[in-house]
């Protein structure tokens, strides 16, 4: 899109915009247009030098300020390209229906803008009876019929319809530049058939048990069965099993929340150099800029900080995931050098109870608890 041409346009409508009344309703030197002219002319420049999240930032404030058809055409532009493809498709559409004023080019930038949108989201296409109020998750779409399929992230939704006191949902997982279909109220489904009644006949007669023999007498010379020891699953395996279960679950968290926490790092230490690149390029102290950021600064710093408090919370996920792994290798080293040192003598009967082991996690340490009596 050429942003500087649509620029050149907004800069003579913003002179000229009123509240409503005539066109000389208002002095050109209204506050207001003024404020939304600095904004747009903000985002334009953060545009141009590939800050697209504080460019679309600047282009949503002069749309507060003045809700001008021309404005959602850069804002939707810096939505897409910022990585907000659902917010880009609507204000495409959006500038699409109430743009009564745009070039063809401008429409046909709209329009290509929302084909490549529409390549990163999913489309719903619901089918339901015409009056039917139509819900995406609690948000009110419409009433069917729709005008055209509902836009939604990739992912699982749920899509509800109400109509004369009823409801009816369709659960459904769309893909990345997907069309999915959702029907309510379809009664095209065959009813079930009533079970049948069958007739169970009578259970065959069985014959009397016969008396139990007494067991014959143990050979003289004591037990001649086999002499092999059997295999006892007591505490031991069930220290070792238990142990190598933790040992595995822990490094995996710990792994896992390790390689999370370096991504969260270098996201806030990207949201930091480009907080300091635009502070530095509107002549602003960085230092403790996001303790009380500006109004066009406050997105950016709410990511910043949302990417530090990933980071910490991570961090210690990862150190707790760690420690289980160390605590269940232990276990398990402990467990399996126990049944080993046992194995071969014969426990006596009612010696052990089966324990009842359980991995534990709290902040700062973590461990196993084994439950019963030996």
């Amino acid at each position: 899109m050429n942003t500087r041409a649509i620029a050149s346009i907004l800069l003579v409508s913003f002179a000229s915009l009123t509240f409503g009344g005539p066109v000389m309703a208002q002095p050109t030197d209204d506050p207001v247009t003024k404020a939304a002219r600095a904004r747009f002319n903000e985002g334009v420049d953060f545009y141009d030098h590939g800050q697209y999240d504080m460019a679309r930032a600047s282009f949503l404030q002069a749309y507060s300020l003045k809700k001008h058809p021309a404005v959602l055409l850069n804002l939707a532009q810096s939505c897409l390209k910022s990585g907000h493809p659902l917010e880009a498709a609507k204000y495409f559409q959006q500038y699409l229906r109430e743009s009564t004023t745009a070039t063809a080019a401008q429409k046909q930038d709209a329009e290509s803008g929302l084909a490549e949108a529409r390549q990163k989201i999913g489309r719903i296409e619901v089918t339901a009876p015409a009056g039917t109020e139509i819900f995406l998750e609690s948000e009110r779409i419409g009433v069917a019929p729709l005008a055209e399929p509902i836009d939604v992230e990739p992912g699982a939704h749920t899509i509800t319809g109400k109509k004369d006191g009823q409801s009816d949902s369709a659960k459904l997982t769309v893909g990345v530049g997907q069309k999915t279909a959702a029907k309510l109220f379809d009664k095209s489904a065959a009813p079930t058939p009533p079970p049948v009644a069958t007739t169970t006949p009578p259970p065959p007669a069985v014959p009397p048990t016969p008396p139990e023999q007494p067991p014959p007498p143990p050979p003289p010379g004591g037990d001649t069965g086999p002499t092999d020891k059997k295999v006892v699953f007591g505490p031991p395996l069930i220290l070792a099993v238990a142990g190598a279960g933790v040992a595995v679950v822990g490094f995996g968290v710990g792994l896992t929340f390790f390689i999370l926490k370096n991504d969260a790092q270098s996201a806030a230490d990207a949201n930091e150099a480009q907080i300091r690149k635009a502070a530095s390029d509107n002549k602003l102290d960085a230092r403790g800029i996001c303790t009380s950021p500006p109004s066009n600064f406050k997105s950016a710093c709410d990511t910043y900080k949302s990417n530090i408090d990933k980071t910490d919370t991570n961090a210690t996920i990862a150190n707790i995931g760690l420690v289980a792994g160390i605590v269940g290798t232990a276990a398990a080293v402990g467990g399996g050098v126990w049944y080993l040192t046992t194995r071969n003598k014969e426990p006596k009967q009612g010696a052990w109870k089966t324990p009842v082991v359980s991995p534990y996690f709290t902040p700062g340490q973590s461990g196993v608890t084994v439950v019963g009596a030996f």
